[in-house]
């Protein structure tokens, strides 16, 4: 995210050709852990591979850890400041596209279905969101402020 209190805005992109949500706004990186990997690793990872962002672990803030049930998994949520002299570009254009920011309180109509749910429980300041189905998976995203 970047900005302040009512001007707050978050990195989305659009996904495409991933048969998850194609022309739905996400978060600007995200993924799925590597075998061995912590889920600090696979945000920095994922965030290169994704928008060409160098982040370095004490660059992460941890925001959120939301449980989806109905497609039975954890997001690791964590926002970075971008640092300086670097530009987010999309670097997996057979994937992903039109990058661009969007303020917390206007957020594109389609958007992922649980990314409203995150970005209020973030604008809360909740850390966890449960709704109690058992857990097989975990994916790490990266958000920008």
């Amino acid at each position: 995210m970047r900005g302040a209190d009512s001007e707050r805005e978050i990195l989305l992109h659009i996904r495409k050709n991933t048969g998850y949500m194609d022309g739905k706004y996400d978060a600007s990186a995200s993924g799925h852990l590597e075998p061995g990997e912590t889920l600090e690793e696979c945000a920095i990872r994922e965030t290169l591979e994704e928008i060409g962002i160098i982040l370095q672990p004490q660059d992460l803030k941890f925001a959120l850890l939301y449980h989806e049930p109905e497609a039975n998994y954890i997001k690791a949520i964590f926002t970075a400041e971008l640092p300086n002299n670097q530009t987010p570009k999309v670097c997996e254009p057979d994937k992903s596209g039109d990058l661009r920011w969007f303020r917390l309180d206007e957020l594109p109509n389609n958007v992922i279905p649980f990314l409203p749910k995150i970005m209020q429980c973030i604008k809360q300041g909740i850390d966890y969101a449960d709704s109690g189905a058992t857990i097989s998976g975990i994916q790490a995203a990266c958000i920008y402020k």
